[in-house]
């Protein structure tokens, strides 16, 4: 996580003065909080989808259809993105209730969705090997950052 973001979720839990000694002494801490809470996250989408298993009378049916289903590969959400979708949560927390954000996965750009419609849109987030690009909805607005800009 890099410095402003610590600096910025810092704001939100102490009141006194951001030096860089106490944003040194925090980091830990939130980046242990930030990764505890996406570990959450993730084991319950793991949970979820174990609950959810195919009877086998889906697969036979699905096996006799003469249609055929092109394999996709598999999109993969990164602890990055989900770091990202927490940051947009702590952000708009005091704007709208927090569980009308939604997050959908793309192979090639992670969104963060208000009512959980692709069409409301709130922040696109695409990382690649240089770096990441964040794009703001109906601002017009890309923010790139490259590997030096990052820390980790």
């Amino acid at each position: 996580m890099n410095y402003s973001g610590i600096k910025f979720l810092l704001g939100e839990i102490y009141d006194g003065m951001k030096t860089k000694q106490i944003i040194d002494k925090f980091k830990p801490i939130i980046k242990k909080g930030l990764n505890q809470f996406i570990s959450e996250k993730v084991n319950d989408k793991l949970s979820a989808a174990l609950k959810s298993s195919v009877s086998v009378d889906e697969l036979d049916t699905k096996s006799e259809s003469n249609t055929t289903e092109i394999d996709e590969p598999e999109v993969i959400t990164t602890p990055e993105e989900l770091e990202s979708y927490t940051i947009v949560k702590v952000v708009l927390k005091d704007v709208i209730p927090l569980d009308r954000l939604f997050y959908r996965d793309n192979r090639s750009y992670f969104n963060i969705l208000l009512d959980d419609n692709i069409r409301k849109w709130i922040l696109r987030v695409r990382f690649n090997t240089n770096g990441m690009k964040i794009e703001l909805n109906d601002l017009n607005c890309q923010i790139k950052l490259d590997k030096s800009s990052i820390l980790t």
